[in-house]
């Protein structure tokens, strides 16, 4: 016995259209619709009979105001792929938007994504920002003042992968005063710009080279060789500029035959009336507390 055709019937309502699908009066919940490409089988791609939504223009025009579309890419005898395109009508023109494969679902164009983004499965990305044209790509956090943190990727180039302030005073910070970030772990070495965490030890850098100038240096780093002005064989230091409260700085002569005095005095204290840097090994730490530098410790091997 052959098996009734379905019958189709849409009925109008207060809120649109509705159509049932029946069988002999009862109807099917079944039933496969399908829009069918028979004109060029088993060639790929071929785009597929789409699902179009129209409506009118003001000027009376129909147009189709989004569509869904499916695609034969690959018609390989049990290796067939597929593809789904979906497109909205965009300043008058179809635009196409989301792309749906085996493989992944990709927003073309800039898109806005509400919501998480979640992996499928363990070791996998759940968000990737790529690039094809160059070796660059970010992954920029907005807020209504413009990019805020870039999280950036550069192939072969000085960074490549940095979290990057935007902005005037612009800073990271890991975690809140009130949502702090605990047991913080990183791979390798950890460099803040003038220092290095790495492997357990905290390493303030090579050292640089600061001149006294009339008594006067200006610190710019953590670590500092102290030359005396015109490469005399002794001069004091009474002043050292530079730094914020909380600073640490580390001192020695630049040449054991370069004596550098550190004098109590204006805006240095050193636990006494002076230090003496007669030696390159001679070292002496101190903190920047308010205006003041401060010694915390001395090291004299003559």
């Amino acid at each position: 016995m052959t098996k009734p055709a379905p019958t189709v019937n849409a009925t109008a309502t207060a809120g649109g259209s509705i159509i049932d699908i029946s069988s002999n009066g009862v109807i099917v919940e079944d039933v496969n619709i399908a829009g069918r490409d028979t004109t060029n089988p088993g060639v790929a791609p071929t785009v597929l009979p789409a699902l179009q939504f129209e409506g009118y223009s003001d000027a009376g025009t129909l147009l189709a105001y989004a569509q869904m579309a499916g695609v034969a890419e690959d018609v390989t005898d049990g290796a067939e792929n597929g593809r789904v395109d979906i497109s909205v009508r965009d300043g008058g023109v179809m635009t196409q938007k989301i792309n749906v494969t085996g493989a992944a679902i990709t927003l073309q164009d800039d898109t806005t994504v509400n919501g998480i983004v979640t992996g499928r499965a363990a070791n996998t990305t759940a968000l990737r920002a790529e690039s094809t044209t160059g070796n660059l790509s970010n992954l920029a956090f907005v807020s209504n003042t413009g990019d805020q943190v870039r999280l950036e990727a550069v192939i072969d180039g000085i960074n490549q992968g940095s979290l990057i302030p935007k902005g005037a005073g612009a800073s990271v910070n890991l975690g809140t005063s009130g949502n702090p970030w605990d047991n913080g772990v990183f791979k390798g070495a950890v460099t803040a710009q003038d220092f290095t965490v790495d492997g357990g030890f905290f390493n303030i850098g090579g050292a640089t080279v600061v001149t006294i100038a009339a008594g006067a240096v200006t610190a710019t780093r953590s670590h500092h060789f102290v030359d005396t002005e015109g490469g005399a064989a002794s001069d004091t230091l009474d002043t050292i500029n530079g730094g914020t409260d909380g600073d640490l700085l580390l001192l020695r002569t630049v040449d054991s035959a370069r004596t550098v005095t550190i004098a109590e005095t204006n805006n240095i204290r050193v636990g006494g009336t002076t230090f003496t840097l007669s030696d390159t090994s001679d070292r002496i730490l101190l903190v920047k507390a308010g205006a003041l530098w401060i010694t915390v410790s001395q090291a004299d091997t003559v």
